[in-house]
């Protein structure tokens, strides 16, 4: 456990953010794999369910590293949680609140993106054998 705790001051040293900040960051990254893996969007309950598993899991680990749970890493514990749980609980219950929010304007036409290649033209009959069907063809345009 001294392990993973060593692990993790190196990657807040690195980072130079602070323990909470990367409850966050990680807690979102868990978020969008667990999305993945359950195929289902970053709204779903699975998802945050995975979330909260893990920041548990990882509090437990932390906390119960040296086999005694202190009053204060308890405290302690309960804030990392509640850092890591804020934004995917924000985006959850926001989504169900006001869904249009995430939703893009459907009363707009959107414009052609440059990477994207124009509606290529109707391939023109060139077979005599489908020439009669030409003429429907061209009243379908």
């Amino acid at each position: 456990m001294d392990d993973l705790l060593t692990r993790k001051q190196a990657l807040i040293s690195w980072l130079s953010i602070d323990s909470g900040a990367l409850h966050v960051l990680a807690a979102m990254l868990v978020l969008f794999a667990a999305a993945a893996l359950w195929r289902r969007t970053i709204f779903s309950w699975p998802a945050w369910s995975t979330v909260l598993a893990v920041e548990l899991l990882n509090e437990a680990a932390t906390g119960y590293g040296d086999g005694v749970l202190e009053s204060w890493e308890l405290a302690g514990s309960i804030e990392q949680v509640a850092l890591g749980m804020t934004l995917p609980t924000l985006l959850l219950v926001m989504r169900r609140a006001a869904p249009r929010l995430f939703l893009r304007d459907l009363s707009r036409p959107r414009a052609l993106s440059p990477h994207m290649d124009a509606p290529a033209a109707a391939p023109e009959i060139l077979d005599a054998e489908f020439e009669d069907l030409q003429p429907r063809l061209d009243m379908l345009r």
